[in-house]
């Protein structure tokens, strides 16, 4: 009988590596992207690319991409709009939350004021619709504008549960599959379709970006609640001030209160 031994976890780099001179060529990309000589945007844009960040969801694309085939330059409009989308919802998110603090720098609400952080959520969003129509493909185009909808929905849903009853832990999933599962579920998928990927394999890719959003989703909150601002380098405990439901408040009041069940 065969032995099964447990998995060994892979480090970052390690992800990263099969796609790590393109990725650096799309880094190259987004902040030309970004780059404008405007002086009243100057500032806002110059501000949002020191924030930096792992590009985890461009890097899904390409890693999309690079299963289903060669990536080639059409890949990278595709990846820079689901970025910038990710970049807007971060925007906005914070100024939501009223956070302080994203990727250790200051939050663009608290260092330009939350008329210009509006604005400038507003301008990723256009922005990365100009990017994706790039690609000519009308199916990214869909894709994109779909879960970038998703997105919406699922923060307005969570926003309007705030501070009611308890959701149950299968609300919770349905809400952050659109919230967070969207854009991972959009990058797997443009990565797929500008590959000329199967129906079946940008089926299974976007089935596997939602899981990963997912996932994702539920270790940021545990990280709310127990992590420290300086290792995550953001602002924490939102969404406890906020009133949000996140999964582990929902399992540990389940677990004292065993008549509310999932």
């Amino acid at each position: 009988m065969k032995t099964l031994t447990a998995a060994v976890p892979l480090d970052f780099a390690t992800i990263v590596a099969p796609v790590q001179h393109q990725l650096h060529q799309l880094d190259n990309y987004i902040a030309k992207q970004l780059a404008d000589g405007d002086s009243d945007l100057s500032p806002l844009l110059c501000h949002l690319q020191q924030m930096g960040g792992k590009r985890i969801r461009p890097l899904l694309c390409l890693l999309a991409a690079s299963s289903c085939g060669a990536i080639r330059d059409v890949h990278f409009p595709g990846a820079a709009a689901v970025e910038l989308v990710h970049l807007a919802t971060l925007v906005h998110d914070d100024l939501i939350d009223e956070a302080e603090l994203r990727r250790q720098q200051t939050t663009v609400h608290k260092k330009f004021g939350v008329p210009q952080s509006v604005l400038l959520g507003d301008l990723l969003f256009t922005q990365a619709f100009a990017e994706i129509s790039k690609t000519g493909s009308l199916a990214c185009v869909s894709l994109l504008a779909e879960c970038s909808r998703q997105v919406c929905v699922g923060e307005i849903k969570q926003n309007a549960a705030a501070g009611e009853s308890p959701i149950t832990g299968d609300q919770y999933i349905a809400i952050v599959a659109g919230k967070t599962g969207g854009l991972c579920r959009a990058a797997c998928g443009v990565g797929a379709i500008l590959s000329d990927a199967s129906s079946e394999q940008i089926d299974a890719l976007q089935s596997f970006g939602t899981s990963l959003g997912i996932a994702f989703q539920i270790i940021d909150d545990c990280l709310d609640l127990v992590g420290q601002d300086s290792v995550v380098g953001k602002t924490l405990g939102t969404d406890l001030r906020t009133r949000k439901w996140t999964l582990p408040v929902i399992l540990g009041i389940e677990h004292t209160n065993p008549t509310i069940q999932s």
